[in-house]
């Protein structure tokens, strides 16, 4: 399995797991260089099976030319593979890597992918929906995109905090509705947009916790100077250990994904885990996760989509929905993933 992001990303520590209880040996491989594949195929042996997850480390550079000849490099593996006889698995976590550097090569190239793949995972069937039509794949072909969902976060990261604690720690009134972003601040993810939004809200007991690690300075200084002029909003632009994720959870009511472009359910997963309601973008497999009874959607491509959406959780009962979402969380349980995952990897 490659690249090897298990480290901070506990989806593949828990698919991992899940094989592994299958009856499956997976290597993590974290060669990401030159004819990655092969590397590891040289260093760990011929595998059953080669299950890769985000492409861009094999491909994507700042050079189109470079890009395509990542390219031709990791197409080039996959097809050495296929006459290897080695199954080859690929899980699409988004459509393109979202800089959207070289988007037609990119197109271009994962269409290959798919065609050299045995199976192709995808979280939901709007997620295979969104790459037949990205990827141009004949019907044929998007015959191999299975839908496999992505599984929960209970239990992934500790949660003893109770949410008492939590506001204590960070200062914020229990009667306090309290709004969350969390994860990497990124200019897709619309952060910007959902600071503005949120200054819109005439409640003085709302609150916004924007809590992150900046892609790049640029990004954090615009969301620094529009959140200035607001007491509500407090920036917290770290990376945040594992350990600290059940604080800004448990403090808030509702998580929000103010993203503009997203495929899968990992961010919408994470707050429902943790028991918060969500106000989520109708996209993607979001769009199919998010029930009436745990949060709000909203038009990504309507003006005042999110400031309404807002509005209405600030009248909705937030705890009931988040109670609700840890329900429904529940239900995304890794050991049924990974086995349907491990069928994929005995049907060739």
């Amino acid at each position: 399995m490659l690249p090897d992001f298990s480290e901070a990303n506990a989806y593949q520590r828990k698919l991992q797991a899940g094989l592994e209880a299958q009856g499956a040996t997976v290597t993590m491989s974290d060669s990401i260089g030159y004819f990655a594949i092969l590397s590891a195929i040289r260093e760990y042996g011929l595998p059953d099976v080669v299950h890769l997850h985000w492409l861009q480390p094999f491909v994507i550079s700042e050079n189109p030319i470079k890009t395509a000849a990542g390219g031709i490099r990791l197409l080039g593996e996959l097809l050495l593979l296929k006459l290897m006889g080695v199954t080859v698995v690929w899980t699409v976590h988004n459509v393109l890597e979202h800089r959207k550097r070289s988007p037609r090569l990119e197109t271009l190239i994962k269409h290959f992918v798919v065609r050299l793949s045995d199976y192709v995972i995808v979280h939901c069937p709007a997620a295979r929906r969104s790459i037949q039509e990205a990827y141009h794949l004949s019907n044929e072909m998007a015959s191999k995109c299975i839908s496999i969902p992505h599984g929960h976060y209970i239990d992934s990261y500790p949660n003893e905090q109770t949410r008492d604690q939590a506001r204590n720690t960070l200062d914020i009134d229990s009667t306090d509705t309290t709004f969350l972003f969390f994860g990497q601040i990124r200019p897709y993810k619309n952060i910007p947009l959902l600071v503005e939004t949120f200054k819109e809200l005439n409640d003085d007991e709302a609150r916004l916790l924007i809590v992150g690690n900046p892609w790049d300075e640029n990004e954090a200084a615009e969301v620094r100077k529009r959140s200035k002029t607001d007491d509500r909003i407090r920036c917290i632009f770290e990376f945040v250990p594992e350990e600290e994720i059940q604080l800004y959870m448990n403090a808030a009511d509702v998580v929000v994904l103010p993203f503009q472009d997203v495929l899968t359910s990992g961010s919408a997963l994470l707050g429902m885990s943790f028991g918060n309601a969500l106000i989520a973008p109708q996209i993607g497999c979001v769009a199919e996760l998010l029930d009436p009874e745990g949060g709000v959607s909203y038009d990504p491509d309507t003006g005042d989509g999110l400031h309404r959406a807002m509005e209405r959780a600030l009248r909705a009962d937030v705890a009931a929905m988040g109670e609700y979402n840890y329900r429904k969380a529940q239900r995304y349980d890794w050991e049924s993933i990974a086995r349907r995952t491990y069928e994929l990897y005995t049907a060739v």
